[in-house]
């Protein structure tokens, strides 16, 4: 017996994945963009095509964003608010998934129902109640809400809060 494994050849497999590769150009095409226009200089920038490789590869403005535009500062902010806000996450979580899992109480199922609502939706949708409590508490600009409060202005803290102050937080729900 000589069986021969033929793939059969259907025109819907590759409508699948036409959405697919559109969406991904979308994703990826001003990430090339930005990526291209980092190595040329400005007026390079302005009289060449978005796409056109430059004609002389200049690091002169990852020097200027360094120097100039204190981006160690944010590295270093961007680590200090990823570990706090990962510790309290890690406690908060680890604390609420330990009592759900472990214990029965009457209201377990309610519970869980609403924080899967909860988690429907989005972080945005909470920051100006979020901005309005932290300020009526007097914390806007203080180390509790920003690491630099000189740096960030009134109406940025709300982006930086420490993990009392993160939406998937018990402190506020």
């Amino acid at each position: 017996m000589n069986k021969t494994n033929k793939k059969v050849f259907h025109i819907g497999d590759v409508l699948k994945y036409i959405p697919l590769v559109l969406a991904a150009i979308v994703a990826v095409l001003p990430l090339l963009v930005v990526f291209i226009g980092s190595f040329k200089s400005m007026t390079e920038f302005t009289n060449s095509g978005v796409l056109t490789l430059p004609k002389h590869f200049s690091i002169d403005n990852y020097t200027k964003a360094f120097t100039e535009g204190n981006m160690l500062t944010g590295f270093k902010n961007t680590v200090i608010i990823f570990v706090y806000q990962w510790f309290g996450q890690l406690l908060i979580s680890s604390s609420f998934a330990y009592v759900m899992n472990r214990f029965e109480f009457r209201l377990k199922r309610l519970i869980l129902a609403l924080f899967t609502i909860a988690m429907l939706i989005p972080a945005i949708t909470s920051q100006v109640a979020v901005f309005q409590l932290v300020n009526k508490l007097c914390l806007v600009g203080t180390r509790l809400v920003s690491d630099y409060p000189l740096y960030w202005n009134k109406c940025d803290c709300t982006l930086h809060f420490s993990p009392i102050f993160t939406r998937n937080s018990l402190f506020f729900r």
